[in-house]
């Protein structure tokens, strides 16, 4: 499971779902982003965050398929809150998705849509199909595209990329293997 806590609040990704929740113990201006899974726990605080990415699919919205068609899309109730959030502290955003922005071409055409002023928040839309010739997540040549995209100068270093699930090759490729350059680990429990 992957959460992700701004102040004191945790929003937690499982499940197809996004849960809210209240802490206590976090600092208003600290992020922090963390993965557990079984005995495996990592959490990483971000004080100098400058950037996000966030996946698409299961992360900001939940999507239906039939086929290879898009039947529908909701957006989780959470993610205009997150979103808010981070724009208000300055953060930039950024959306990185193996999807196709064709398949989505249809969802976004309507200008009023909750989806098209979803869309709009964000700084950079990355679609795997459509901006970087097929390279899909992990690999890092995605990441480094949208970090590109989003400002030449920003140091990979002051980015973070939530996902719906706990792929941890997302995340050892992401940052030119972060895991390894991780500036602070508050907790790592094997």
């Amino acid at each position: 499971m992957v959460f992700l806590e701004i102040g004191n609040t945790r929003y937690e990704w499982g499940n197809s779902s996004i849960n809210r929740s209240s802490i206590n113990d976090l600092g208003n201006e600290l992020i922090r982003i963390g993965m557990n899974q079984d005995s495996f726990k990592l959490i990483l605080e971000y004080t100098p965050l400058k950037a996000m990415f966030f996946d698409l699919g299961n992360t900001l919205i939940k999507t239906t398929f039939t086929g290879s068609n898009i039947t529908n899309i909701t957006i989780f109730p959470e993610t205009q809150e997150i979103i808010s959030s981070l724009k208000n502290r300055g953060i930039k955003l950024g959306i990185i998705s193996n999807g196709s922005r064709t398949l989505l071409s249809e969802w976004l055409d309507d200008q009023n849509s909750e989806l098209s002023q979803l869309f709009r928040k964000f700084d950079v839309v990355i679609m795997s199909d459509d901006d970087v010739g097929g390279v899909r997540k992990p690999h890092k040549e995605i990441f480094e595209h949208a970090i590109s995209q989003l400002d030449a100068n920003l140091d990979p270093l002051s980015t973070a990329f939530i996902s719906d699930n706990i792929d941890i090759n997302h995340f050892k490729v992401y940052n030119l293997l972060f895991v390894q350059n991780l500036r602070e680990i508050s907790s790592f429990v094997q």
